[in-house]
């Protein structure tokens, strides 16, 4: 399986890839798939399960009934 993270312009390139660097570490090459675009965007996909995950440098507005940390 891939974990499919999304990012924003806005996190630094370094940050991102210290985060994930255990992810990248222990899963296989190419399990991670990162996918940067707007916050909106990708709120939207996480609600729809498109992403696992996302790294962002602002607490978004999520859709109701969704929770976020």
């Amino acid at each position: 399986d891939r974990i499919r993270v999304g990012i924003v312009a806005g996190v630094p390139k370094t940050l991102a890839h210290h985060l994930l660097a255990p992810a990248l570490d222990e899963l296989e090459e190419g399990a991670v798939v990162v996918r940067q675009d707007t916050l909106q965007a990708l709120v939207e996909s996480l609600a729809t399960s498109r992403l696992h995950l996302i790294l962002t440098d602002h607490v978004p507005a999520t859709p109701p009934g969704m929770r976020v940390h």
